[in-house]
């Protein structure tokens, strides 16, 4: 049952009201700062991609694996990216 004490319909019921729009704008806080987050990360992890294929590039070149030609063609196409 619904009381009224003087803030309107439906904020009133012993306060429960107000309590669950704290949870909802709490909720809500939560999850733009997770969406905010994750696509920083990704941001961030590009740069770490494109490093950890130019390490793999520089052993299979030391290993003997490919060619020189190979090599500076494929490191240039990874730089340009």
């Amino acid at each position: 049952m619904m009381f009224y004490n003087g803030f309107g319909r439906g904020f009133g019921c012993g306060g429960f009201g107000m309590f669950h729009s704290f949870w909802g704008i709490g909720l809500t806080l939560v999850i733009v700062g997770l969406i905010f987050f994750m696509l920083m990360r990704n941001k961030n992890t590009g740069g770490k991609s494109t490093k950890n294929a130019l390490y793999e590039l520089d052993m299979r070149f030391a290993s003997g694996e490919i060619s020189e030609e190979e090599y500076t063609s494929r490191k240039n196409v990874l730089k340009n990216k």
